[in-house]
């Protein structure tokens, strides 16, 4: 236990370190004291996030949910994920990554087998148009897609 002089010691040593330095400057958190916060990535633009926490973040009709990532592309190169778009489309979507476990019940042509028409995944991915805020592909895989090769991608915890 430090003594009442000590004490005293240690505050003016930190005062004169922080006024050496130029003083204190304002760090976000990330979670642990004293480390320094993460970089910061893209940003959704308003309209969107909030379209994506609504339809998202308290579970979705498919299943329930943790995160996204996501990134800006064109719909043509999210096709390669999606198959929803010719290659040469050139309408900027999203393509979204969100995390959790879900059951997707979709339809099938008639006489196909019932796994057929279901799909189960930890990833349900999709693009969405920015200016109309609809999804243009859905689809839920088994393991996350790598977006890395569409740009920088962003991430939002739910």
């Amino acid at each position: 236990m430090w003594s009442r002089g000590l004490a005293h010691v240690a505050i003016l040593t930190g005062v004169l370190v922080l006024a050496a330095c130029g003083g204190a400057k304002p760090q976000a958190s990330s979670g642990s004291a004293g480390a320094p916060s993460a970089p910061r990535g893209p940003q959704l633009p308003p309209a969107v996030s909030d379209w994506l926490r609504v339809h998202y973040a308290a579970g979705s009709a498919i299943g329930p949910t943790t995160s996204a990532d996501w990134v800006r592309t064109t719909h043509g190169r999210a096709a390669t994920l999606t198959s929803g778009a010719a290659p040469d489309d050139t309408q900027p979507v999203y393509l979204f990554d969100v995390h959790g476990r879900f059951v997707w019940n979709h339809s099938c042509p008639p006489g196909a087998e019932p796994a057929a028409c279901t799909s189960v995944g930890t990833d349900a991915v999709f693009t969405l148009d920015p200016q109309h805020l609809q999804v243009l592909d859905f689809g839920v895989v088994p393991r996350a897609p790598d977006l890395t090769r569409f740009g920088t991608v962003g991430h939002v915890a739910f």
